[in-house]
């Protein structure tokens, strides 16, 4: 009935409507999943002669990994409450067990005090590190030729996959690999914002521009681009320096000037003309290579993480830019960046975008990726008590409404 307002009361037509959907997703309730309305549109459907049919099959996984998870989660879903719950439903196996001992493995830790997660985690981050690097010298017992093994000789790092169920502890599995110089992607990792470099390049480029604010100008000196210590500009200060640049005579070199005082002005004189003369990401480009930043910050611990960024902001500033915003809004976009932790943008590894890495990652993110490997990683987050039903949102009704046990 095309005057319907009311999407409860419509009746499809057969044959008008296709509908797919999993009810296992209303575990994602704060996108609007609600296992409620799935039932209610499912049981519509067949009330007007349409047909329910359930895909339970899995392409992807092998025999001994379906065996492992039918077991698992049938258990799991015992004594549930069917009314907040989906049902359990088998998957069907559609692929054979190719090679042996291709299913479900155990990684066993001793015991850690109170159970303490960082431990754990780096405990299992350098035993996973170690197993990934002795696959691609072809040392592991998963290795032999490539009819009797998942990995052949050797492995690829782009064969395995690491998923954690929360983001704390994803940079500790990637410094392990790291360390073994193993190529990995990390997605989630860390925010933007809180990469020591990038906070540095907000002050070094607010105190160019905007040259009365004294707290950029300090925070540039005390950074890792200039480095002067606390004692430095207390008697900077004591002697009667100012940290207002404009206040600062021609040449402040001598006795009573800390001797990186004049380099750093010199460098804001050059970081100032190219943002008064250049376009946003190109003074951002000029101002990066002066200070030697990418090759270096590529050499520390976890480097490929901090030159990696220092590329994702020249894009995001690249994109500010076609937006049309002056070298004044980027720099301001720059501070809500770095000072704001509701402004989300990730870190980047170099080898983001490369297939041939080892995928580090939370366990939502891994919708439609596959690996020849995939460990569960992090395993100390035992929360699970805390996960039943907490509070109910209705949307069935004319107006949605919040229960509360």
């Amino acid at each position: 009935d095309p005057t319907e307002q009311d999407w409860r009361k419509i009746k499809p037509r057969p044959g008008s409507l296709f509908v797919v959907g999993d009810d296992k997703q209303s575990i994602y309730r704060f996108r609007r999943a609600d296992i409620d309305v799935f039932r209610f549109v499912t049981e519509r459907v067949r009330e007007n002669g349409g047909q329910d049919l359930h895909l339970s099959t899995s392409f992807r996984s092998v025999e001994g990994v379906c065996d492992w998870i039918n077991h698992a989660f049938e258990k799991l879903g015992e004594g549930g409450q069917s009314e907040y719950q989906a049902d359990f439903t088998p998957l069907l196996k559609n692929r054979a067990q190719t090679f042996p001992g291709s299913c479900v493995h155990k990684i066993t830790v001793e015991k850690v005090a109170r159970n303490n997660r960082a431990q754990i985690a780096s405990v299992t981050s350098e035993r996973i590190a170690d197993f990934i690097a002795a696959a691609m010298e072809g040392t592991s017992p998963w290795n032999g030729t490539r009819e009797t093994s998942a990995l052949g000789p050797k492995a690829s790092a782009g064969d395995f996959l690491l998923l954690t169920r929360t983001k704390g502890q994803l940079t500790r599995y990637a410094r392990a690999l790291e360390e073994r110089h193993i190529p990995y992607d990390i997605s989630g990792g860390g925010r933007l914002g809180d990469n020591l470099y990038i906070r540095a390049l907000a002050d070094l480029m607010e105190a160019a521009i905007w040259s009365e604010n004294a707290l950029a100008f300090v925070c540039y000196l005390r950074g890792p681009f200039v480095g002067m210590g606390d004692d430095e500009l207390y008697r900077f200060h004591g002697r009667g320096g100012r940290f207002d640049q404009r206040l600062l005579p021609d040449n402040i070199d001598g006795k009573d000037s800390p001797p990186l005082l004049q380099e750093a002005m010199d460098r804001l004189a050059r970081v100032r003309e190219w943002m008064e003369t250049r376009t946003p990401v190109t003074a951002v480009s000029l101002i990066i290579d002066d200070l030697g930043i990418s090759p270096f910050s590529a050499s520390e611990e976890a480097g490929s993480t901090h030159a990696g960024s220092l590329l994702r902001l020249q894009g995001l500033v690249q994109k500010w830019e076609n937006r049309d915003l002056h070298i004044g809004q980027v720099v301001t976009e720059l501070r809500d960046l770095v000072s704001d932790p509701d402004y989300m943008v990730e870190e980047m590894t170099l080898e983001a975008g490369s297939e041939d890495v080892v995928r580090i990652m939370n366990i939502h993110q891994a919708k439609g990726l596959e690996g020849k490997v995939v460990f569960l990683c992090d395993p100390a987050d035992s929360r699970t008590a805390r996960f039943k039903p907490e509070f109910h949102v209705s949307r069935k009704e004319t107006a949605s409404y919040l229960a509360l046990p």
